[in-house]
Order: structure tokens, then C-alpha cells, then sequence
């Protein structure tokens, strides 16, 4: 399944609902960005929760409000978070969105706002979709509701876009960006407001395959294909298959996840991507490429060249962080971290924790101090994790290699 953001408008629609989803998508190619002073590129305000990129944006020159940045979007939202609650935004139309719930937190609308402000960028009269989130089974505690909105690809295609993971940056410009000698740069297609590449998969004994997948900056994953296009191809997986899960609008989805051997992206060969087999009938569906690939690389998304490049780090090399303790936590706003799933197979499957456990430190470190990427780090490698959980004990798990997943 897709990220938390996948919305599947296009099912179970009929009638003016179906022409509803297809107004949102067109609300706004009409919108004359302004851009405010000489300088052509500028370093934003930026956040990195976990391997994804957000910045922040004010609406009308009130609300500041942190946005996350998801190039899998066609169309920018906002989520009934606090902030945006207390906007009293006006409603228009309305959006169904299949699989929240009953039929009354099944509903968004379409809204419109004088301005927005992203750095140095002024937009006059933008719409978004305002999305009731925390009504979704996404969340187990509206605490994981730690930003405000994405921007979606109706306001980023305006623009050119450098995303440094390391430096925590998100730079914006309005020209298209200079490319380095040593850059790998791929032509992107748009279809659907959506944009893809072209990489070869190779899954080891003499199998190789093309596919054009998206760039994603909304997966917090690496790399994500279907069950349709394997099967189609009669492709031989890696024996070594571990489970596990993520979570939609319409709650968990759970899927297997495995090594694959090399990924050919341009110039560049990968060796061990971890990689989501995720369950799909059409084999276009659901092949990304998303933010935790891209972190390895300074990434350029030019929507006036339309080129992706990506230029390694000094003294860096690729390797995929394979989560060894099959714990899936969520970062809350007080600084805890949740128990959103337990895979089978991972050692915290034995364990005295469940889902919906708030861990408070982790290896005797205040969660307040770590980060989801920190958490990552942690959980990638072998050693001893110790978690202590609210109002019950702290446990221990012991982290090991998965011959065949996480090493060859």
C-alpha cells in the first residue's frame, strides 16, 4: 500500500463525486506564483521528520503551518490538525475519500485561501483539499500528528528543487538548475500530475527488468513494486521474504519486504535495496522510488528542464537501513514515540510489547532526544536495544543480521 497519503479517490466514485475528484485536480493551473526579490535560488525553512522533507508555509499571513513535501501528489492538502482547525476554513465542495471510516469522516472539501507564502514565493487565491486525517485509521492518537499539510505537485511544478538530507536543506528556485559533471540525471515523464523514470531492476540469476517508477518524496521507503508486475514477468524472488506493514487513510496494510540484488538508476548501481512488495492488480501501480533512496544524494528536481539529478556525497556509499527489530514507531508531539506494528519473525515479536505501547527513551536516551532517523539508525544496527515504554517495564531486544535481507 502507498504511504499515508495514498487517497484512492478514483474507486467507489460515480456522478458528481467523480467530478469533484477531477475538479481538485485542475483547481490550480491557473496560479501566477509571485517571486519576491532577486535572488533565484533560496535555502528554506526546513524540517526533516524521519528520510521526508517539509518546510513551512503561512496562509495569509497569519498561520504558519509545517507542510510536508510530496512530489507522489498531484494536488496540495491540509490536514484538520489544531492549526488548521482554527482557521475556520470555508468549505466548498466536497471530496470523497475511499476506505476512512464511516460515511461522515469519510469527507473532505475543497478550500480556497487568499494567499500563501512559501520563502520567497507569494501565491494569491490557492486551493487545497482538507483532508480529516485524524478521523483515518492512520492514527492511533492525534499526538502523531506532527505536521500540517503536504505540498503537492500543483504548487511544486512552478519551480526547481534541491533537497540535501544531510544538510537538512530544502533550497526552491526559479530557474532551472545548473548541473555538475559528475551528476546523474535522468528525464522524468509526467502523467497523471505525477513524475516518473525509467531504472532496471536486477534480482540476481541472470534477471533483469525495466520499469518506469515515480519519484516519491512522500515514501519514507526506498524502493516499492508490485505484485502484478513480478507475477506478470514470472520473476524469481529472493527466498528470504520478512513481513511487514504500513498504513494508509484506510488503516494497516501489511506487505513483505526483501534484498534486492542491484537497482540501475542512470549511471548508478546499487547493491542491496531493500525493497516493499506491495499488492497491487494493475502493474503500473505503486512502483516508487521514494525519500529514503533519495537521501543518499543531493537530489535536483527541475520541473522546467524536467531532470532529476542526484549527486553522491563526498566519501559516501550506498547502503539501505534494514529495520532488524520489526517494531514500525510513530514520533508524536510530546517527543515519544508510539507502537503502531509488530512484524512476525523480528524479535520483538517474543516480547512484552503491543501495539499502542509510548516508548519514552530508548538505550536509557530520552525519546524527546531522538529523532525518527536516530531510531532507524538504532534499529539497523546489531547490539542490544533497550525500550522503556509508559507505565510498564523496559524490555530488551537483542538486533541481529537476517542472512538473505539485511546482509548477502
Amino acid at each position: 500500500m502507498k504511504k499515508m497519503l495514498v487517497i484512492i479517490f478514483l474507486l467507489q466514485l460515480s456522478g458528481c463525486s467523480l467530478v469533484n475528484v477531477m475538479k481538485m485536480r485542475s483547481e490550480n493551473d491557473s496560479i501566477q506564483p509571485v517571486w519576491e526579490g532577486e535572488q533565484q535560488q533560496y535555502v528554506l525553512d526546513t524540517t526533516y521528520i524521519g528520510v521526508k522533507p517539509h518546510v513551512m508555509m503561512s496562509v495569509d499571513g497569519q498561520t504558519t503551518l509545517l507542510m510536508h513535501i510530496d512530489t507522489g501528489l498531484s494536488f496540495s492538502m491540509l490536514f484538520d490538525t489544531e492549526k488548521v482547525r482554527n482557521m475556520a476554513l470555508e468549505r466548498d465542495y466536497e471530496l470523497p475519500i475511499f476506505g476512512w471510516g464511516n460515511e461522515e469522516s469519510s469527507v473532505g472539501f475543497k478550500t480556497e485561501v487568499a494567499e500563501v507564502n512559501v520563502g520567497p514565493v507569494r501565491v494569491p487565491s490557492f486551493s487545497f483539499a482538507v483532508v480529516p486525517v485524524s478521523q483515518s485509521q492512520y492514527f492511533l492518537s492525534d499526538k502523531e500528528m506532527i505536521f500540517d499539510g503536504v505540498l503537492g505537485n500543483d504548487f511544486l511544478k512552478h519551480f526547481a528543487w534541491i533537497f540535501d538530507y544531510k544538510a537538512e536543506q530544502v533550497t526552491i528556485s526559479n530557474v532551472p538548475l545548473a548541473q555538475g559533471t559528475e551528476s546523474t540525471i535522468l528525464g522524468f515523464e509526467t502523467g497523471s500530475r505525477k513524475i516518473s523514470i525509467p531504472v532496471t531492476l536486477d534480482f540476481g540469476d541472470e534477471q533483469q527488468s525495466d520499469i518506469d517508477v515515480k519519484i516519491d518524496t512522500g515514501s519514507r521507503h526506498y524502493l516499492k513494486i508490485n505484485t502484478a508486475y513480478v507475477e506478470n514477468r514470472e520473476i524469481r524472488l529472493p527466498a528470504r521474504m520478512m513481513n511487514a506493514a504500513d498504513f494508509g487513510l484506510s488503516g494497516k496494510a501489511t506487505h513483505q519486504r526483501f534484498r534486492l540484488d542491484k537497482l540501475h538508476i542512470g549511471d548508478l548501481k546499487l547493491n542491496g535495496v531493500k525493497t516493499n512488495l506491495i499488492y497491487a492488480e494493475d502493474e503500473d501501480d505503486l512502483n516508487v522510488i521514494g525519500s529514503a533512496l533519495f537521501a543518499h544524494y543531493i537530489v535536483g528536481i527541475d520541473y522546467f528542464e524536467q531532470t532529476i539529478s542526484l549527486d553522491s556525497y563526498p566519501n559516501h556509499t550506498f547502503s539501505s537501513r534494514f529495520n532488524l527489530s520489526g517494531l514500525e514507531l510513530r514520533e508524536q508531539t510530546d517527543g515519544s514515540f508510539i507502537v503502531r506494528s509488530i512484524a512476525k519473525g523480528f524479535p520483538a515479536e517474543s516480547l512484552q510489547i503491543e501495539v499502542g505501547d509510548v516508548i519514552d527513551s530508548m538505550n536509557s536516551v530520552p525519546t524527546s532526544e531522538i529523532s525518527t532517523s536516530s531510531w532507524l539508525d538504532m534499529a539497523s544496527e546489531p547490539g542490544d536495544l533497550t525500550l522503556c515504554m509508559r507505565g510498564k517495564t523496559c524490555v530488551d531486544i537483542s538486533l541481529k543480521n537476517i542472512p538473505g535481507y539485511s546482509v548477502p
